[in-house]
């Protein structure tokens, strides 16, 4: 359901209030279920008493209404006034409480009341904050006493949160580490109305009380250290259950007197006898989803499957998977089957595919040499060399949507299709397909329902038959063959054509191709030079008047067409040499978006668009300030104004003229620093994004703000601190902040802000954070500057922060400054600190952290890293390059899946060995420039891609067998690199 924003509910409101009176007088019915926003009280109280007045007339009662709010912390002063006026309100609705909202809740008592008065006509989805408490979770339960009905909890803090009674249906647990067995049993025990329950990132699944999961209907469980035999005991106490989604090390599962509906295996371990099994017992299966596996040469026998979808299931370590299975075996076994996708390249392609029941045939993923792993009849045509068809016939008389997606643009063969028959077929898509003219013909012609199709990139195509009466969407982009004929009966005889995208169809050269009452839709980018000139453009124009979108994005030149659409919202011209007096000229009036983007010839044209509310005028390096004096007058509906490297602009006109504009972006424009500060002389209440780069002042000062929901202010001038002191006061919703700094010392201290980058241009820099919102931090250095990072100070707790990235350093930091980094921020997830010279014995820690860089750590000793590794159960991704100290530090770990050693001269051979034993994920191993290797022992069943270049004294028995030890080395897309003199011993 989407959200209903302010606007449109007003909207819909003022349409009910005006009811036509047959409508009522009629005696019909209206039920409304609506989605609502509430950024405001006053919105809300305006919106909640008008809907009261439009239920007399149009809803049965207000009873009849249902929907979903969502509660943030902007919206939380609407509470105080729903205690007020909880008769206006519809008793079906859900409230659904943010983080941000909870936070401000547990911050006011009389907040709570509000809650405790209106709980028994309302229920509640909680979503707790990633750092919430027990004591939180428990007080907010408990004045909403029982009228939860979906609770997620996603805080790695929770032990024993919930112990009052609780109505929830839906209970989400994600990274709480340290809920165990006690703070289960009391959250299940408690939870006597529990349908569906979601476990993500946990490791203790077998202390957990299963028997209170007795009226479980929906299971969701993602954790490394699931197995059959655990997975067995769980289930054995939910007769009920009906949906179950597992992931780990799930290989020959046993469901037994269960009536499962829907089965999904992620990333399991899946054998054909485990397939079997399943099939076998689960009578009632409708959906089964396959995504990662062990399967060979499975069978596919069920009666009851309507939905089937595998992706990469097949068993990638024989080789001889292939070819074993093709999809005619699957049908064959699904004689329901109605929706079938499969992603990969394992199932052989036969000639003959056909499905009595099938409504949905996707394919992702197959190979671009469909000649070489499939049955390929060679043609005997005379016309075209040495180039194989392959034949195949395809007969699905209940299809409705076939898709053959992301094949390659370099297979070198053509698809014949001999027949054909789906006759309710409605929508084709495959792209990069090399289907041939008579193909073509043939779909079109057995396919009397057809209403869109997509063969972008099918080079082949030079003169199909594709008139059709139902078509209403083709796409023939990158079709480089097809001429002029084609289109030309396409348009004519297909009366319900719209859109039409032709993008680089480099053959279409006729001036008038096009000319329909019926399209709406046109894209014509990079075409023949004819078909983009001035005479064909005015013709296109006129003779298609219901047009709403063109793209006529082209390296072509335009002075005198004329441009007019009394529909047209759209419109591309970027790239053309479209001048002044086109502009000037254009008869759109409500065109919603301009791009016009590296126009060279605009210099001050005038731009008249009443509705425009998006120009994007990028890189026209001769547009003057006039043009934007005329811009800010005559589009007063503007929102989004883009004018990045416009050199020639010098001045622009006062904003406060354009009450909608949201964003404004002018990186490289040769603005000056007083015309900077003119921005906010009077109130932008609207303005949320702001960028600025001046090409003419070093320093931008911005005087007072009068922006109070600005975002998101990226400014790549020389920033002072008062400046940004007086923009984070000002700036209460402040969300991203993008400075250039020359001072030494740098002071951010804000409520809201969530990311902040740093650009500095000085030798040394103390930077100073004080924000309990922030996510990211990221300190770059100038390309003409090598600054150091003096010292980095968190100066209250940052309970949300995930990502550090930090520059080249001096020897200021040490290992305690680094300790207190991840003591401060305990959800950290992304470490970057290349060149801390002074790093030795750094204690990092982080439950959550998956990725740690520590390239050029030139004095980081075994001891530090063997710490990370024990303390970061998560770490998935870990960089030790140019460590120049490391010897044998102990990297074990299970989750790891990247590892990069490179020019660690030290580095011994058991400390490879280890690594590659004690980390069985591993799939990335860089071991370039390690001279001390001698004779490592390298496997691992995952293993990708192996580097070891440049080990001279590397001995070639430890290679030996590699292709057993690590069966996936050397496969398509993977790499394996050893020293070159390896390959002559």
């Amino acid at each position: 359901m989407n959200m209903l924003p302010a606007c449109l509910l007003q909207a819909v409101l003022s349409f009910l209030e005006r009811p036509p009176p047959n409508a009522v007088d009629g005696g019909n019915t209206f039920s409304v279920t609506f989605t609502w926003d509430f950024s405001s009280a006053e919105f809300c109280h305006g919106s909640l008493t008008r809907l009261r007045h439009v239920s007399k007339s149009w809803l049965t009662s207000v009873s009849s209404l249902c929907g979903e709010v969502t509660l943030s912390a902007s919206a939380i002063c609407w509470l105080r006034a729903m205690k007020h006026m909880p008769h206006l309100l519809p008793p079906k609705v859900t409230y659904r409480l943010l983080p941000c909202a909870i936070s401000a809740l547990l911050q006011d008592v009389s907040l709570l009341d509000c809650l405790s008065s209106v709980r028994p006509m309302f229920c509640f989805d909680v979503d707790t904050s990633p750092t919430a408490t027990d004591y939180e979770v428990y007080t907010l339960l408990m004045h909403l006493q029982g009228n939860v009905r979906r609770l997620s909890l996603q805080s790695p803090y929770l032990v024993d949160p919930v112990s009052v009674c609780s109505k929830a249906t839906d209970i989400s647990i994600n990274g709480c580490w340290k809920l165990y067995k006690y703070g289960f049993k009391s959250l299940l025990r408690h939870s006597t109305y529990l349908t569906s329950l979601t476990i993500s990132d946990h490791h203790m699944l077998e202390d957990i009380p299963w028997k209170y999961c007795s009226q479980l209907q929906s299971l969701s469980i993602r954790s490394a250290s699931l197995t059959d035999k655990l997975l067995q005991k769980m289930i054995s106490h939910m007769p009920l259950l009906k949906k179950l989604c597992v992931g780990g090390k799930v290989k020959n599962p046993v469901f037994r007197h269960l009536h499962l509906e829907v089965l999904e295996l992620q990333h399991t371990r899946i054998s054909d006898q485990g397939l079997e099994n399943i099939l076998t017992n689960c009578s009632n299966l409708n959906q089964l989803l396959l995504r990662g596996g062990k399967l060979s040469n499975p069978k596919f026998v069920s009666s009851s499957l309507c939905r089937l979808e595998l992706e990469t299931c097949f068993n990638s370590d024989s080789v001889h998977a292939a070819n074993q299975i093709t999809f005619m075996d699957i049908f064959a076994g699904c004689p329901f089957l109605k929706y079938f996708s499969f992603f990969g390249s394992e199932v052989a392609f036969p000639p003959i595919i056909s499905h009595p029941c099938l409504e949905v045939f996707i394919l992702n993923g197959l190979s671009s040499d469909l000649q070489r792993r499939q049955a390929i009849i060679s043609s005997s045509s005379s016309s075209i060399s040495n180039i194989s068809v392959y034949k195949l016939s395809l007969s699905f008389p209940s299809l409705t949507y076939l898709a053959i997606e992301t094949c390659s643009s370099q297979t070198d063969g053509q698809v014949s299709i001999e027949s054909f028959h789906a006759p309710l077929l409605t929508k084709l898509t495959a792209p990069y397909l090399q289907l041939t003219d008579q193909s073509l013909n043939l779909i079109f012609s057995k396919c009397p329902r057809l209403e869109e199709i997509n063969l972008s990139g099918c080079p082949f195509l030079i003169r199909p038959k594709l008139a059709h009466r139902s078509i209403q969407s083709v796409n023939l982009s990158l079709c480089k063959q097809l001429t002029d004929e084609s289109i030309t009966e396409l348009v004519r005889h297909s009366p319900h054509l719209t859109t039409l995208k032709l993008s680089n169809c480099t053959m279409l050269d006729y001036p008038g191709l096009i000319k329909s009452e019926s399209i709406t839709t046109l894209v014509l980018t990079g075409c023949g030079r004819s078909l983009l000139q001035d005479a064909a453009v005015t013709y296109i124009f006129s003779s298609c008047p219901n047009l709403v979108s063109v793209d006529l994005k082209c390296q072509q030149e335009l002075s005198m067409c004329q441009i007019r659409g009394r529909k047209l919202r759209y419109l591309n011209l970027s790239s053309t040499t479209v001048t002044d007096y086109i502009v000037s000229r254009m008869n759109c009036p409500v065109l919603n978006q301009l791009d016009m983007k590296r126009c060279p010839k605009l210099v001050c044209p005038i731009f008249d668009f009443p509705s425009l509310q998006t120009v994007k005028l990028n890189r026209c390096v001769n547009l003057k300030s006039d043009s934007f004096v005329s811009l800010v007058k005559n589009c007063k509906n503007v929102s989004e104004i883009h004018l990045d490297d416009c050199t020639n602009l010098t001045a622009l006109a006062p904003l406060s003229t354009l009450p909608s504009l949201s964003v404004i972006s002018l990186f490289g424009c040769a603005i000056k620093k007083r015309t900077v500060s003119s921005f906010f002389e009077k109130p932008l209440p609207s303005l949320k994004t702001l960028a600025v780069m001046s090409t003419v002042d070093r320093i931008v000062d911005f005087g007072v703000f009068h922006a109070p929901n600005l975002a998101s202010v990226k400014l790549h001038n020389i920033v002072p601190q008062s400046v940004i002191d007086a923009m984070l006061k000002h700036c209460p919703n402040l969300r991203l902040l993008e400075v250039f700094v020359e001072g030494k010392q740098l002071r951010i201290a804000h409520k809201s802000l969530s990311k902040v980058v740093v650009t500095a241009s000085v030798q040394v820099l103390s930077v100073t954070l004080a924000c309990s919102k922030l996510e990211s931090i990221r300190i770059v250095s100038q390309p003409s500057a090598m600054p150091s990072l003096q010292s980095l100070t968190l100066a209250c707790r940052h309970p949300l922060l995930t990502k550090v990235r930090l520059p080249y350093t001096s020897h200021d930091i040490n290992d305690s400054d680094l300790t207190k980094l991840c003591r401060a921020a305990p959800t950290l997830s992304y470490l970057s600190l290349k060149l801390w010279q002074k790093l030795s014995y750094p204690m990092v820690r982080g439950q959550v952290l998956r990725s740690l860089d520590f390239t050029s750590c030139i004095y980081l000793r075994d001891e530090a890293v063997t710490f990370a590794v024990e303390n970061c159960p998560s770490l998935q991704v870990l960089q030790l390059d140019n460590c120049l100290s490391l010897r044998c530090p102990v990297i074990a770990s299970l989750t790891l899946a990247s590892v990069s050693l490179l020019h660690c001269v030290l580095l011994s051979d058991d400390c490879v060995t280890e690594l590659c034993v004690k980390s069985p994920h591993l799939v990335f191993l860089q071991l370039s420039a390690c001279f001390s290797l001698r004779f490592p022992v390298i496997q691992g069943r995952r293993l990708r891609s192996l580097i070891m270049d440049d080990c001279v004294d590397l001995d070639r028995r430890c290679l030996d067998n590699i292709d057993v030890r690590c069966p996936l080395i050397g496969h398509t897309a993977d790499t394996f690199v050893i020293h070159e003199t390896l390959l002559h011993n």
